[in-house]
Parts: structure tokens; C-alpha cells; sequence
């Protein structure tokens, strides 16, 4: 899911997200005197956090926009929130429902990496996430009004950092994981569904009208 389209969709809806800057090939050093770091730089269509850099100083900033543009022909500049990563599973077309929360722990980067999503061990995963019901329950309503808004079939899984008590949406995964170390299978698990059950659900959903 292009990620800038994601932004610009959701941009009226009072989803808290981080700031942007979207840059090409053709961007000059001027453009980026808006922004500060920490930041962010991923391509702006791709997944599994593919060429994602977390940036503390200015003087690594263009070195991580090279990389980036290296995989994508543009590239998201986003504020960093530091704070607690949760990941919130949709499921469903017209009546969709969200899955447990699931807290995302990386044990080996600094940030949620493809490493981390993919290794054995990578990353601990507490599902449900421990935070308030209250808490729990804006971000799965967020969730599913994403969904809604975008109009996703199937499952689809938002990412969001909580600080100071408030989630701020990242980004939509419309394509999942599905290996033994993905978090929908997690999170299903956790909504009583076992994998052959999500799998079956995910059949009837692409069949649905």
C-alpha cells in the first residue's frame, strides 16, 4: 500500500500520524531543512521495513535518502515517535472486526526490522498488548475505521506507536505476512481462530459480493 496515498486518504479523519515529507530523485538539500531528526526514512512502497532507516543525526540523513531511493522512486521523511509499537489485525469486508492487539518488542535492532520480523526470536510479541482495555479499544476502532475508509477486503494490519498515552497511526499492510513468525496468524490465534480456520475465513471473504 502506497504509503504518501495512505497518508493523504486519512489526512481529514483525526488519525494522529507523524509528520512527512515525501522526496524523489530530483530533491535538493533546501528541502530538507524543514524537518529535524529523529526521523524516519522508508520507501514509500514497500514492505517487511525494506531500506528503512531510523536517523538520529542530520549528517546520516542523506546517506539513508540514497539507500531508500536505491529500492523505491520515492521516499517517506516521517517524524520518529519513540514510544511503544502495536500492531492491530482487521478482519472482515463490509462488517470487518479487529484481532487482539499485539506489542511488538524487538530483541535485536533498535526498531522493527526485517530481521526482526523474520528471524526466529527476532522479536517478542505479547498478544494481547499490554495496555488498557480503554486504550485497547481506540486503537482496534482506528483500526477498523482505516480499513473501512480505504476499503480493504480480507485482513489487513495497522501499525501504530503509543506515546504519552496516545497511538499514532505508521502505516496499513494490505498483503500480511503469513509465515510461522507473522502476527495476524498470532492474533487470530489469541480470537480463537487457528490457522487453517483464518485461512478458511480469508477464502470466504475473497468470495464475498
Amino acid at each position: 500500500m502506497d504509503k504518501d496515498a495512505t497518508k493523504k486518504a486519512l489526512k481529514n479523519e483525526k488519525i494522529l500520524m507523524p509528520r512527512h515529507i515525501i522526496l524523489d530523485k530530483s530533491y535538493k538539500p533546501s528541502d530538507l531543512k524543514r524537518i529535524r531528526t529523529p526521523l524516519v526514512v522508508k520507501p514509500v512502497d514497500q514492505g517487511s521495513s525494506i531500506a528503512t532507516f531510523i536517523v538520529k543525526k542530520e549528517k546520516e540523513l542523506s546517506g539513508a535518502i540514497k539507500e531508500a531511493l536505491k529500492i523505491s522512486s520515492r521516499v517517506m521523511v516521517e517524524e520518529f515517535i519513540d514510544g511503544r509499537e502495536v500492531t492491530a489485525a482487521v478482519l472482515g469486508n463490509k462488517n470487518p472486526v479487529a484481532l487482539p492487539l499485539i506489542e511488538i518488542r524487538p530483541k535485536k535492532a533498535f526498531f522493527f526490522d526485517y530481521q526482526s520480523k523474520y528471524e526466529i526470536s527476532g522479536s517478542e510479541e505479547i498478544c494481547p498488548a499490554l495496555i488498557s482495555r480503554a486504550l485497547t479499544k481506540e486503537i482496534q476502532a482506528v483500526a477498523i475505521k482505516i480499513h473501512k475508509i480505504l476499503s480493504c477486503r480480507g485482513v489487513t494490519r495497522s501499525d501504530f506507536i503509543i506515546k504519552n498515552n496516545k497511538p499514532y497511526f505508521l502505516e496499513i499492510n494490505t498483503i500480511p505476512g503469513m509465515t510461522e513468525t507473522s502476527l495476524v496468524p498470532l492474533a487470530a490465534a489469541k480470537h480463537s481462530l487457528s490457522f487453517s480456520e483464518l485461512l478458511d475465513e480469508l477464502i470466504k471473504l475473497a468470495f464475498e459480493g
